[in-house]
């Protein structure tokens, strides 16, 4: 066992993929998990939780915090969940923790319902005048691939 803390894992995890890594994720991956961090960083109230003690209690407290306290929809939550349970893969993986205390924890991405454009929008967009030219051909792209 280890004396390494939440935040010291995180932060490793960060910077590992920031990195050398660097290739191998992009920018949006990288953006996510710093959200994710100032998420728990707001969560833990500026304090630390050594790995040890960290259990069940905790990560439903957090959900909780994220979907109640920050307001974020289930699928938000879900992806800092989700960047949190790598970042204690790879605190089990460096032999800082010896078991996942969330692996009975469950949360699941939910697929939204995406409207579509109606006819008479597409027809509406299309016969807009816009105030460039650079907006006119994107919209003209877009209808284009419509």
């Amino acid at each position: 066992m280890s004396n390494k803390t939440l935040l010291y894992a995180y932060n490793y995890q960060v910077s590992s993929i920031e990195g050398s890594f660097v290739n191998d994720f992009a920018y949006n991956t990288i953006r996510g998990y710093k959200s994710s961090l100032n998420s728990l960083n707001r969560y833990l109230k500026g304090s630390d939780i050594m790995l040890s003690k960290l259990d069940y209690k905790f990560v439903e407290g957090y959900y909780n915090y994220l979907r109640n306290v920050e307001g974020l929809e289930p699928n938000s939550a879900y992806k800092n969940i989700k960047h949190l349970n790598r970042v204690i893969k790879v605190a089990i993986l460096n032999k800082w923790l010896s078991s996942n205390p969330f692996k009975e924890f469950h949360c699941h991405y939910r697929n939204p319902i995406r409207p579509y454009l109606t006819e008479t929008e597409l027809k509406s967009l299309q016969t807009t005048t816009l105030p460039t030219d650079r907006l006119t051909r994107v919209r003209d792209l877009f209808l284009f691939q419509v």
